[in-house]
């Protein structure tokens, strides 16, 4: 049934967006975080690894932003698309470096007025971190091309259903005009019948 499988799709393709939503609230969230931690560590930023990673944070918070776009606009969904794809390589990049060249990453965030110890430990804590954000980030981009396929199957069964019901409705109006015309027949015929029996009779007499 159309409708059935069009209110299956309507409730799972409101779930999945709602949970999309919680998700591009994380990583907007991840995104200022990355941003203010380059501006605690590093007064000035340099280019690398300070400016590097604020214009990750800016990307990261500009794909969670353009997550919230509309599934019907072809802009949000190819900036989401490719603002989260760039973010999630340059997020796996930079947990996967934490994780193997840590001591040159604190040596590159040079001098701060916090102990080389606690960076150390904050940035072994960043590396899962980060990790974990390139995995939702991962699980976003599949969830919004599985929800942008939902609203198109919604709109191919609307389309579905308006041709049922404009067959249905053809059908039933030839079927009232097959009727209507029987009808009408059937009455021409009795009135021929009547009048060629009653002038049959006149004539006769």
């Amino acid at each position: 049934m159309p409708l059935a499988r069009e209110a299956k799709i309507a409730f799972r393709r409101l779930a999945l967006n709602r949970g999309l939503k919680f998700f591009n609230v994380v990583v907007i969230v991840a995104g200022a975080l990355t941003i203010i931690m380059v501006i605690t560590l590093q007064q000035p930023p340099t280019l690398c690894p300070g400016w590097l990673l604020i214009f990750l944070g800016i990307l990261t918070m500009v794909g969670g932003l353009s997550g919230f776009g509309g599934t019907t606009l072809p802009c949000c969904y190819m900036t989401h698309l490719t603002s989260m794809g760039v973010s999630n390589l340059g997020t796996l990049i930079y947990a996967l470096t934490l994780f193997g060249q840590r001591p040159k990453i604190l040596e590159a965030f040079g001098p701060t007025k916090y102990a080389v110890e606690s960076v150390d430990k904050f940035l072994i804590t960043c590396s899962w971190l980060y990790l974990t954000l390139a995995v939702i980030q991962v699980l976003l981009i599949g969830g919004r091309c599985t929800l942008q396929r939902m609203t198109t199957e919604i709109f191919e069964t609307l389309e579905q259903t308006l041709a049922a019901r404009n067959a249905a409705m053809g059908a039933l109006r030839r079927e009232l005009g097959e009727q209507e015309s029987r009808v009408d027949k059937t009455l021409t015929n009795k009135i021929e019948e009547k009048m060629a029996s009653k002038y049959g009779e006149w004539m006769n007499k």
